[in-house]
């Protein structure tokens, strides 16, 4: 209801397993491809409040206005230096990209840059040296 999606674009697929609860999955299609975004149910947790935890990180991501998601953001690091340089525009930087940044110039002999953009959005640039 968050989200305010009409149910045609829901599906419920019901499982039965040993795990502890249950699974939310949001596909956010956009012209530029799709995040995915999810959160799994464990002991004690409403399944209200993994709901509302998906939600708000695709609320972050929609408002970012920004073609890569923070945890796609780490992963093209690696490619884009292999191929040589390239950039994208994200969201603010995790500590898991920051990382993953250092050990990329550690490994590659490339640059990395970040700048900042508007509304906490980042574009990241990844050079030959």
């Amino acid at each position: 209801d968050r989200l305010g999606l009409a149910r045609e674009h829901l599906r419920l697929v019901e499982l039965k397993g040993p795990g502890p609860g249950n699974c939310l999955v949001v596909d956010v299609e956009s012209d530029s491809g799709v995040e995915v975004f999810s959160g799994l149910g464990e002991r004690r947790r409403s399944s209200k409040e993994v709901a509302n935890a998906v939600v708000d990180q695709v609320e972050a991501f929609v408002a970012a206005d920004v073609p890569v998601g923070e945890h796609l953001a780490d992963q093209l690091l690696i490619p884009l230096a292999i191929a040589g340089g390239g950039a994208f525009r994200t969201m603010a930087l995790t500590e898991h990209t920051r990382t993953n940044i250092e050990i990329v110039k550690l490994f590659l002999d490339v640059e990395i840059d970040v700048v900042d953009e508007a509304s906490g959005a980042v574009r990241i640039v990844v050079n030959r040296r």
